[in-house]
């Protein structure tokens, strides 16, 4: 291409004016004094230094996968302050991404801006942030998301009646110039007491629930476990809206109160035990509508804005009885939906009829005044024939119970009350046939062992006139061992990262797998039960993203730990295994000026699925502005996880938690965020920022108008953005 005259012109003139790049970070920040307590904020405090509303801006951090993909990474937020001492803050529980992003103008806020150790939000625990970021009047995208965290209270020790849950609402906003910088707004959304310590004065328990990119989270209340005359006495279902929480009050739920009335809805209440709840967002449907079972199987929607309704119309055919909490796609799928208000489609885990297994999965369109369309049901097949894994030949009937005997699992003990939202993935493909997930178990399940390890992902296929196309394995780990599906890479002939041997990192996946999915008994010793791998979410080209345990290649042998996984979807259905992340990674804090080792990834608890693993409300199904969502499917992902910082740079990640309480290093519950990774001016989105770049922008620039730095117009000073982005990446 030839540059005119003009053209030139501007761009030596931009050079000119060019202005360097600052850092930033968000809860990825440090105390200014070392070690215990650190500076994870309080869940109650109000006034001039009220942390019930906190800004931040995060930028994301380089993540590389097994196959070199790019991807960005960085805590979203960390748990709450706790009120005892020797902890860094509560533990993490369920937690939900909106199911799309929002798009459109931005919350003209001002969000905190640092690149040092000690810097932060924490008033008390950091050093004033050295800068900030007005965002004025800009179009973007938000994801919206939510996590309850939970403690033992004041006394230190669970179960006294005092226990500590809460509520946390997120908003992150970007612009698409800058889509790895997040602004991001922490809103406590609610929480069972009214301050951190007194006695035991504790009124509910809570269980996430959903979130949307407005700022809604929905969720799940009751009184198990409580002692005191607030405790919250039925089942009841909330919404808040966080945007509009007066963050001069304490949000306390309690039996005949609330904190903050005005930002508070009671959705449902009743003696019926309830489970966790979803909702079709209100990016879709201009207001929020919830939608929840009960464990009468009758589907309760807010037909009417503000009430759920009961019943039990969705229910087709032989199913008789529901498993679980409920799971939401925005997508709409013609043999449930009628073509009218269509809001998007549910999956739930089911049974038929007299059945004592839960083999089916019941899907249902749902409309944008909360009432259901059709539903249609889909069962685990007979036959050992019709459940095989394509890539290697792997049948799950061959390493445990027959075929007719597996179900679907990851609903059970904690599950249906606390969450996570939910266990089946659905989400329809370009060809419009849908595509349905969940976790099944080839082993046995009973009182002893509520869940065992013997676990495969198994995906369904139904075509545009709702017909079973057939039921394959993306992903199998059964606990005899040994036979867990191989995970592939670009780490050389040896299958070892950074051992410079023959084909690592020339860009094609090898022959020789980098590891294998391992059995949860095999990482956690004998006698460990639970799942060994979380239910899948589902990105929009039919990629299934998990928590698991594995069995990796290392220089001195296998290493044994805890990842999150991509299943790989190719042409003909078939999957393939991608490591994204694992226990041991270490990241650069990208503004905190520190690096940090994920120590821990959700997947398992005592005897069941962690409530906060990865599940199909973890990932926002939307692409990113300018991206090709065929190339980058991937929205956002969020996983739970124990973040270490190495606060004093001694390459030693040492959690005082598990110490003597006195080393300096710093570790929180974190709810870290997975994006595509785009460098700033990455126009054409090929995860780089070159002289392509430059021609593609020019090419759109003179081609019609290109609003670059999305402030709603195109003109010149899109122009001298981007340049100045050019000479100053």
């Amino acid at each position: 291409m030839t540059l005119n005259k003009t053209l030139s012109v501007r761009i030596a003139t931009a050079a000119g004016l060019a202005l360097g790049c600052a850092h930033a970070t968000a809860q990825d920040s440090v105390a200014n004094t070392p070690g215990l307590p650190g500076d994870a904020v309080s869940a109650y405090d109000t006034g001039a230094a009220t942390t019930q509303r906190l800004r931040y801006v995060l930028d994301l951090a380089p993540l590389d996968t097994s196959w070199g993909g790019k991807l960005a990474i960085g805590p979203l937020a960390k748990s709450s302050a706790p009120a005892g001492t020797g902890v860094f803050g509560h533990l993490l529980g369920a937690q939900s991404a909106s199911p799309v992003f929002a798009g459109g103008p931005l919350a003209a806020e001002t969000y905190p801006l640092w690149n040092t150790q000690g810097q932060g939000i924490n008033a008390t625990a950091n050093d004033a942030p050295a800068d900030s970021v007005a965002l004025g009047a800009l179009i973007g995208q938000t994801l919206g998301a939510g996590f309850m965290e939970f403690g033992p209270g004041a006394d230190g020790v669970f179960a006294t009646g005092d226990d500590t849950n809460n509520i946390i609402a997120l908003e992150a906003s970007w612009i698409a110039r800058r889509a790895n910088r997040l602004y991001v707004t922490r809103t406590v959304g609610a929480t069972n007491r009214s301050a951190a310590t007194g006695g035991p004065v504790s009124s509910a328990s809570f269980g996430l629930g959903a979130a949307d990119a407005a700022g809604n989270v929905t969720f799940f209340a009751d009184g198990y476990g409580m002692t005191s005359g607030l405790r919250i006495g039925n089942k009841r279902w909330y919404r808040v809206d966080a945007p509009t929480r007066n963050d001069s009050l304490v949000n306390q739920l309690a039996n005949v109160s609330t904190g903050d009335a005005g930002a508070t809805e009671t959705l449902a209440s009743t003696n019926i035990s309830l489970l966790s709840p979803t909702s079709i967002p209100e990016d879709v449907n201009a207001v929020p509508l919830l939608i929840g079972t009960d464990f009468k199987s009758q589907l309760g929607a807010e037909t009417i804005p503000g009430s759920a309704a009961f019943g039990t119309s969705h229910l087709s055919g032989g199913i008789d009885a529901t498993r679980g909490p409920v799971s939401y796609s925005v997508d709409t799928f013609a043999p449930v939906s009628n073509g009218v208000s269509d809001a998007g489609i549910i999956g739930m885990l089911a049974r038929q009829g007299g059945a004592t297994r839960t083999r089916s999965i019941l899907i249902t369109g749902v409309d944008t005044d909360g009432a259901v369309d059709s539903s249609i049901d889909i069962t685990l097949p007979d036959l050992a024939a019709d459940m095989v894994d394509p890539t290697d030949g792997f049948r799950p009937a061959d390493f445990g119970l027959d075929q007719a005997e597996h179900e679907f699992t990851n609903y059970g003990s904690q599950v249906s009350f606390r969450g996570g939202n939910g266990p089946v993935a659905l989400g329809t493909l370009a060809s419009g046939d849908l595509l349905v997930a969940a976790a099944a178990t080839m082993g046995s399940i009973g009182p002893a062992t509520p869940q065992g390890d013997d676990t495969y992902i198994a995906v369904a296929q139904l075509d545009t006139a709702g017909t079973l196309l057939g039921w394959t394995v993306a992903a199998h780990a059964p606990g005899s061992g040994g036979n867990g599906k191989a995970i592939l890479g670009d780490f050389g002939v040896d299958g070892i990262p950074n051992t410079s041997d023959a084909g690592e990192g020339d860009g094609s996946i090898d022959a020789t797998p980098v590891g294998r999915l391992a059995a949860t008994s095999e990482v956690f010793g004998p006698g460990t039960t639970g799942p060994s791998m979380s239910s899948p979410a589902m990105d929009l080209n039919g990629n299934l993203y998990f928590t698991t345990t594995v069995g990796l290649n290392g220089p001195s042998g296998e290493e044994l730990t805890t990842a999150l996984v991509r299943a790989n979807r190719d042409g003909a259905g078939a999957y393939t295994l991608e490591l994204l992340m694992r226990v041991g990674d270490v990241i650069d804090g990208e503004n905190s000026a520190t690096s940090y080792r994920i120590d821990s990834l959700g997947l398992v608890d005592g005897d069941s699925i962690a409530s906060n693993a990865v599940w199909s409300s973890s990932i926002s199904r939307s692409a990113i502005t300018w991206a090709d969502p065929a190339d980058h499917p991937l929205g956002a992902l969020l996983v739970s996880a124990r973040i270490t910082y190495d606060t004093n740079a001694d390459q030693s990640f040492d959690d005082p938690e598990q110490g003597a309480g006195t080393e300096p290093d710093e570790s929180y519950n974190s709810l870290l965020v997975v994006m595509p990774r785009f460098p700033r001016g990455d126009v054409n989105r090929d995860q780089g920022f070159n002289d392509q770049d430059f021609f593609d922008f020019v090419n759109d620039f003179f081609g019609g108008g290109f609003d670059y730095n999305s402030d709603g117009n195109a003109n010149d000073q899109d122009f001298f953005d981007f340049v100045n982005d050019f000479f100053n990446p």
